[in-house]
């Protein structure tokens, strides 16, 4: 199993997935911040912008994205 782990956690700490990542989690704080639009639809919006991303890229990026723009997520600011 840890061979698995350590694959899996090198495949995430490339600077091209952290890259994606990070700019996930702007698009997200983004969307978060438009009154009217959810998490649900940052994450239908983003779909389309993945297709050409590997595997790794992707998945990273539509799980990063709906965090800052959920229900309490970072944009809310009260």
């Amino acid at each position: 199993m840890r061979p698995y782990f350590y694959e899996a956690l090198s495949a995430t700490c490339e600077p091209r997935v952290l890259l994606v990542v990070a700019l996930s989690a702007a698009y997200g704080i983004l969307i978060g911040s438009i009154p009217g639009l959810t998490a649900t639809m940052a994450v239908a919006l983003l779909v389309p912008m993945t297709f050409f991303l590997d595997s790794v890229s992707a998945a990273s990026s539509r799980s990063s994205n709906g965090v800052p723009s959920g229900p309490k997520g970072l944009a809310q600011a009260r």
